[in-house]
């Protein structure tokens, strides 16, 4: 396993004021995002696991069937206690919770489990700290961008790959299924969320499910998908117009000019990725490009956000659309504008991309 350590994701967590001395993630069936990302463990383990974290590092509370795989994963930094009796938990963590100052994340704990520590282990003191975990994973390591770099490669090589399958008369279920087995075949750990797939009119519906419309001839096709690599996301869109043959294409024109002018202003989004900005404005600037377009042609035409962080979670931790958020080096995030013409059909071009102190790198 790659040698790093959850110290410095501690340390990132109490460089502010210190008004707590323990922060404490428990999982519940899911794990929580939180959680992976001071143990770096698999999504699928460690149900009902309970992680402390400190300043000088992080302790991990591990069953007797997860304790060897917990010791083999562990990175350094973080120290792993066998637990093996109910007893024993409680015992535990009394000795380092009581009359102490306690950080839950109030976004995810559930109000059960906040209780049980709060009636059992008599905190002196409990406080939310989900801003501060959220801000923590706003920028990301070394190792995280390695990642989601992986992740990225897999979606987007998927994503030129999977146009061999596209013929007449395939549907949308049957390439997203296709998609998914390729991205497995390319070390894809699983997808980072539903591969959507949509044709035709469907492409002007952002979050269409795919189903059984069958591909023609000058369809518009659009693919949302992304990968999971190492507990790292990616998310990327791609829009083509399929060509079978040399058949005339109904609207032809149109099309090319809304792929060019969504293309467009992706582009010129990405160009103002700068350390210092508004988050916001990288999204803002796509959407004042398509609006400037022939006096307004497609003002208005997008039903969601240009962007968002990426990490963990493909939507992850921290609001990029917010004036208060700027860009600081290592910040990861998507650029995804669009046009959405209902009864027509969609545009969308979405990539993942790195805040330098040079600009924008796009992963």
């Amino acid at each position: 396993m790659e040698n790093w350590s959850v110290k410095g994701r501690a340390a990132a967590v109490f460089a502010k004021p210190k008004n707590v001395d323990v922060i404490v993630l428990a999982n519940n069936a899911q794990q929580d995002p939180n959680f992976q990302y001071f143990t770096d463990m698999p999504g699928d383990s460690f149900e009902g696991g309970v992680v402390l974290v400190k300043s000088t590092g992080v302790i991990l509370l591990a069953n007797s069937f997860e304790y060897q795989d917990a010791l083999k994963r562990a990175p350094k930094g973080m120290e792993v206690v066998k637990i093996e009796s109910r007893k024993q938990i409680r015992s535990f963590l009394r000795s380092q919770l009581k009359g102490k100052k306690i950080g839950m994340d109030y976004e995810s704990i559930n109000y059960a489990t906040y209780m049980r520590l709060v009636k059992r282990y008599h905190p002196s003191r409990t406080k939310d700290v989900s801003a501060r975990l959220a801000n923590a994973r706003l920028v990301k390591d070394e190792r995280e961008i390695r990642q989601i770099k992986r992740a990225v490669h897999v979606t987007k090589t998927a994503l030129k790959m999977i146009q061999k399958n596209f013929k007449v008369g395939v549907t949308e279920k049957e390439i997203a299924k296709e998609f998914d087995i390729i991205s497995a075949r390319l070390g894809s750990d699983g997808p980072s969320f539903a591969t959507m797939v949509s044709f035709a009119e469907h492409t002007a519906l952002p979050h269409h499910s795919p189903d059984g419309t069958k591909l023609k001839h000058g369809d518009l096709v659009m693919i949302d998908a992304g990968s999971k690599c190492g507990n790292y996301c990616s998310d990327m869109t791609r829009t083509i117009l399929f060509k079978a043959g040399n058949g005339k294409i109904k609207d032809h024109e149109k099309k090319l000019e809304i792929l060019g002018l969504v293309k467009k202003a992706q582009a010129h989004a990405i160009k103002h990725a700068k350390v210092g900005i508004a988050a916001k404005n990288v999204h803002g600037s796509a959407e004042t490009f398509i609006n400037a377009y022939s006096k307004g042609k497609y003002k208005d035409t997008s039903m969601h956000a240009r962007g968002h962080s990426l990490g963990i979670e493909v939507h992850d931790a921290g609001n990029l659309t917010s004036g208060k958020t700027r860009l600081k080096p290592n910040m990861v995030m998507t650029v995804e504008p669009g046009i959405y013409l209902p009864g027509f059909g969609g545009v969308r071009f979405e990539d993942d991309i790195v805040i330098t102190k040079k600009g924008a790198v796009i992963l």
